[in-house]
């Protein structure tokens, strides 16, 4: 009987199969690997599909919702990256009772997190931008085909970079409430000390 049929057995008798399938899958360093790629898959049934435009402005305000969520996402994580953990916790965890992680474990879910949303992104952008959409632009009354055009525009200037979006949406809000807090000073009385 040959060796390694007998070692085969062995190994299947006590250990179980399991064994065999894993040792079989084992990879060689260096190996390469040809596998053809068949290029985008064809969507079917889009030429019997009744689009409608409503759904269409929906598509779009959710590309723009999603992008902006980038936008915000990847200013935090920029920022979040940036902190030295030892400055922020002792132990390099942060959180409170019930609810703990790690900074490193936060900052992969983070970076994980933008990636999720972006290929959304990219797919709903593909989606909004088909052929099969175009007409049913034009089917929308002016107001929303005129909302639509700007959403993708900016869309469009939002994806070219997120992360300065998210912090230019920071510093106007900052800034909106500035001038909150001096008009609000504009209208109140006037302290005992100023009185005086």
């Amino acid at each position: 009987m040959n060796t390694n049929r007998m070692i085969d057995r062995l190994a299947t008798e006590y250990l179980g199969s399991q064994v065999l399938r894993k040792v079989s899958m084992v990879r060689t360093a260096g190996e390469i690997r040809h596998i053809k790629d068949l290029g985008p898959s064809k969507r079917k049934h889009l030429k019997d599909h009744n689009f409608k435009a409503s759904d269409l402005k929906t598509l779009t305000k959710i590309l723009w919702q999603i992008s902006v969520s980038l936008g915000h996402l990847g200013s935090a994580t920029n920022n979040f990256s940036r902190v030295k953990s030892v400055h922020i916790s002792p132990d390099g965890k942060l959180g409170g009772s019930g609810y703990q992680q790690t900074i490193v474990d936060m900052r992969r879910l983070l970076y994980s997190a933008i990636e999720s949303l972006s290929s959304i992104q990219d797919t709903i952008y593909d989606e909004v931008s088909a052929p099969h959409w175009k007409p049913e632009i034009q089917k929308l009354p002016k107001n929303d085909r005129e909302d639509v055009e700007e959403m993708i525009v900016d869309v469009d200037n939002i994806r070219e970079d997120p992360e300065a979006y998210g912090e230019e949406v920071y510093e106007d809000a900052i800034e909106d409430d500035n001038e909150e807090v001096e008009e609000e000073d504009e209208y109140a009385l006037p302290s005992e000390e100023e009185e005086a």
